[in-house]
């Protein structure tokens, strides 16, 4: 769960489902709803099992890009990478740099 003290995020989604959380409301996504969350709002979504989630992310005005990039590593293969445990004190850090507050875990079901 985390809040963009900067970005208003939307997510336009191409495939697959996920249950989001938004300021305490859950909603479930699905191919071709888009969700809008502004700024402030604090959120999470945990993607459906039964398929792979995909989704065109846009965050406004421009900058989120460069938590990705701090927060992330480059692919070693063309495929996605099996999950690994987060650090939630350097993930903490990394995001309050780039004006985004952790607030709690992640949405489980």
């Amino acid at each position: 769960m985390h809040r963009h003290l900067v970005e208003d995020e939307s997510f336009y989604i191409i495939s697959g489902t996920a249950l989001f959380e938004s300021d305490g409301e859950r909603f479930t996504v699905q191919r071709g709803d888009f969700a809008f969350l502004p700024q402030g709002s604090t959120h999470s979504f945990l993607a459906g099992p039964h398929e792979p989630f995909r989704c065109l992310v846009i965050t406004v005005p421009a900058g989120f890009e460069t938590f990705t990039a701090e927060a992330g590593a480059p692919a070693a293969r063309r495929e996605l990478p099996e999950p690994e445990p987060i650090d939630g004190p350097a993930l903490t850090a990394i995001a309050a740099r780039h004006n985004i507050e952790i607030i709690g875990p992640p949405l489980t079901t």
